[in-house]
């Protein structure tokens, strides 16, 4: 590799964007992966397959090699760097962690420099998601990995991250904020006002235990009894079948049960009409990486409401939304009221929505990204003394 000349990048993904289970974070790494190759880089894209997916792939300028099952794919990675496979790529940029996947581990097996993509701290999860044994484990996991990384480059979603990351003990210069933008998805030529638009406030995310979507359903039953006809569209991906099960029974269970939609696997288009018609977004999850939906429900409007896990930068406080302690279930509800009847105060939210999510619409790559990615390929690796 000559100096200037384009980099090989390799991208490890848990899912590309065609998995029917890709969450905001594989979209998050599928766009930084498009727009490298948009600077002339070479980019192939390690991912989960996936049934009626080909194994090989080409999206774009991305080549993508679907490796294995959801399950497998974290074993297979470790398997491919260990023979050499990623000798051929001048740099690696791998998911750190996510969810409930395994690390790939890039900087231990790659025998590459690597660059992770860390989308936030995963210990609310934790908390949200497992028993103490396992939390504790999993919150070992996030530090060994913090460690990893504590003389490497990583890329994150939000300056509210990258705090956190650099108060961990990372420096400054090798953290940098990669934003999500909203792609596909250019807004119309014409919204409705708030006279045109129902009472109607949406919830959207995989259907998992971590989206918290029954607290959203708590909040439709307290805003019926001001708003009456207010309703709730739960909009998302299946996910965990057994959480959907016990959702769909919280539904039957809810006051006004014929006020709430529930929607599995919308289309793109369907998901843009739904939101055209809302007054509000809500988000119900203990954090958020950036939260990808609130640009795409900007574009049509729509003002959010999250709890404080959502990155400040996200929501704007009192110019595309509000964010309240989380589990506060009043707090959503007397915000939503307000929103619902005072046409004044919602036209000026939905204007800043609009003006907010043009921030996120541009498919540019930073440049504090590039040159991240240039640095970590170019290099030598020089432990820095750890500070006791």
């Amino acid at each position: 590799m000559r100096s200037g000349s384009p980099l090989r990048i390799l991208v490890v993904v848990a899912r590309d964007t065609l998995n029917p289970r890709a969450g905001g974070g594989d979209q998050h790494m599928a766009l930084l992966a498009h727009e490298l190759a948009s600077k002339g880089h070479r980019v192939t894209l390690w991912s989960a397959s996936s049934p009626g997916l080909l194994r090989l792939d080409r999206s774009g300028e991305v080549t993508v090699h679907r490796l294995a099952p959801s399950r497998l794919l974290a074993p297979v990675v470790w398997a491919r760097f260990l023979t050499g496979s990623a000798r051929g790529f001048d740099v690696v940029i791998e998911e750190v962690i996510g969810g409930e996947r395994f690390p790939f581990l890039g900087p231990i097996l790659s025998h590459r420099p690597c660059v992770g993509m860390w989308y936030q701290d995963n210990r609310p999860l934790f908390l949200a998601s497992y028993g103490l044994v396992a939390r504790r484990l999993a919150t070992l996991l996030q530090t060994a990995l913090l460690r990893l990384y504590r003389d490497r480059f990583l890329i994150t979603p939000s300056e509210t991250t990258r705090q956190w990351l650099i108060s961990t003990g990372l420096a400054p210069n090798r953290v940098v904020v990669h934003n999500p933008k909203v792609i596909g998805s250019a807004e119309p030529a014409s919204l409705l006002p708030f006279a045109g638009r129902r009472n109607r406030f949406v919830s959207i995310g995989k259907f998992q235990p971590l989206k918290r979507f029954e607290e959203a359903i708590n909040v439709l039953d307290r805003l019926t009894e001001v708003v009456p006809d207010a309703e709730l569209v739960l909009l998302g991906r299946e996910d965990n079948a057994v959480y959907l099960t016990e959702l769909r029974s919280r539904i039957a269970g809810s006051h006004f049960p014929a006020h709430i939609s529930l929607i599995l696997n919308a289309l793109d288009s369907q998901k843009n009409d739904i939101l055209a018609s809302a007054k509000a977004l809500s988000i119900h999850s203990p954090i958020e990486g950036f939260g990808w939906t609130i640009p795409e429900a900007g574009l049509r409007g729509v003002p959010v409401i999250a709890n404080l896990g959502t990155p400040a930068e996200a929501i704007e406080e009192d110019t595309n939304g509000t964010r309240v302690p989380f589990g506060d279930v009043e707090a959503y509800t007397r915000i939503l009221v307000r929103w619902m009847t005072d046409e004044p105060e919602w036209t000026r939210l939905s204007q800043g929505a609009i003006q907010v999510a043009h921030r996120f619409a541009d498919p540019m790559l930073s440049p504090a990204v590039e040159a991240l990615i240039l640095r970590a390929a170019w290099s030598e690796f020089t432990p820095t003394p750890v500070q006791r």
